[in-house]
């Protein structure tokens, strides 16, 4: 008996040792989309800041504008958290800082951490506090563990088992698409069946109005250009939609800000809803993304060269 206990113990030390390396010594140091974005924010000579969810992080391929670009843009992100890490910048730093261009969609204006029920948002939290030292989202000393907790899934998926799924590494500038042709995706439908039950959830809606307007203020109190940009959508997607939510967000923009507050790029007036250019109903693939640039490099170019 006295040799199970010792031997068990022995165990246990084992293991609470590998846990306490990997807590404290190997997530902190371990490159993740976290890690790898929040270091792209001390390049100070940046001139172009992408922030935002999946469709400005697979659709804009920083490392080929024209204006030094970074993309800090991580999948899921809320505008909440957007409008955390701009807050939480020290511009004085950023003496060329000329643009910050964040994704406008459904998923931006009608859902935010409180109305939507994922465990990853939740999780997402913790990884923000972790790497982008956002002091609001501390869950408190046992939660905050990254070990116990999923976020720790994300840290190894994206660090050794990118190659297994067939997916593509983040650029030197913080961008990464895929390589794939269309995939019918069956979730855009519970997506949007989701978003529709939100329309008149008038609270979510609004905190989010005043979230885009404290980055309006922020922009303008720093003297950088704002562009809110609808994302890019397949064909099938707008045969689900149709257009029914993208005319709903120009209705409220219209309706709540100014036309000095922000330039609008509306990608539906000039990307391809072909589905050679997309991975999924919502999201570009390497193709897409690669013409969506040069786009964006465009409006870009047109508005700083005058």
């Amino acid at each position: 008996m006295k040799k199970f206990i010792l031997r068990t113990l022995s165990y246990s030390s084992v293991i609470i040792l590998l846990l306490i390396c990997l807590e404290f010594f190997v997530f902190p140091e371990n490159k993740n989309p976290y890690s790898i974005k929040f270091k792209l924010l001390q390049e100070y000579n940046t001139e172009v800041i992408v922030g935002g969810n999946s469709h400005s992080c697979f659709g804009i391929l920083a490392d080929s504008l024209s204006l030094t670009t970074i993309n800090i843009a991580n999948k899921g992100r809320e505008l909440e958290t957007d409008v955390a890490i701009i807050k939480s910048l020290e511009f004085d730093k950023y003496k060329k800082l000329k643009a910050i261009v964040i994704p406008i969609s459904y998923y931006t204006l009608f859902s935010n951490f409180d109305s939507i029920n994922s465990t990853f948002l939740v999780d997402q939290k913790r990884l923000y506090y972790h790497y982008y030292n956002i002091n609001e989202y501390d869950q408190g000393a046992i939660t905050n563990r990254l070990f116990f907790n999923s976020p720790s899934r994300e840290l190894f998926k994206d660090s050794y088992i990118l190659p297994f799924l067939n997916k593509n590494p983040f650029s030197p500038k913080g961008w990464r698409a895929n390589d794939n042709i269309f995939k019918a995706d069956k979730e855009i439908i519970h997506k949007l069946k989701r978003i529709d039950l939100k329309l008149e959830d008038k609270i979510t809606l609004n905190k989010n109005l005043e979230l885009l307007k404290t980055l309006v203020n922020k922009s303008k109190e720093n003297k950088v250009k704002l562009y809110l940009m609808i994302p890019p959508y397949s064909s099938v997607y707008f045969s689900i939609s149709k257009h029914k939510y993208n005319r709903l967000i120009l209705k409220i923009l219209e309706d709540n800000f100014n036309s000095e507050d922000f330039i609008l790029i509306n990608s539906n007036t000039f990307m391809p809803t072909s589905l050679e250019y997309y991975e999924n109903s919502d999201h570009l693939n390497l193709k897409g993304a690669r013409l969506f640039t040069k786009k964006i490099d465009s409006i870009l170019k047109s508005t700083f060269n005058h």
